[in-house]
């Protein structure tokens, strides 16, 4: 008796899922740039410009005032 093991022949039709995946990448690539440039870099920007100028903190402490004497 004859054993036939029939192969199935490759397939190459995965050609459309490879064009989803770089128009999904470079989507989300555009998308981070755009964060980038909107958000992040004027940021940065404003962190080091206001870094420059000196800082002056100034602190006032109330005096401490007496306790109340205790009623009799």
């Amino acid at each position: 008796m004859t054993t036939i093991v029939n192969t199935p022949a490759t397939s190459n039709d995965n050609s459309g899922s490879g064009v989803a995946a770089v128009v999904i990448t470079v989507l989300i690539l555009g998308t981070l740039l755009f964060v980038f440039f909107m958000y992040v870099l004027p940021m940065l920007r404003n962190s080091q410009q206001q870094s420059k100028q000196p800082t002056t903190i100034k602190v006032e402490i109330p005096a401490a005032q007496p306790a109340p004497a205790p009623a009799q």
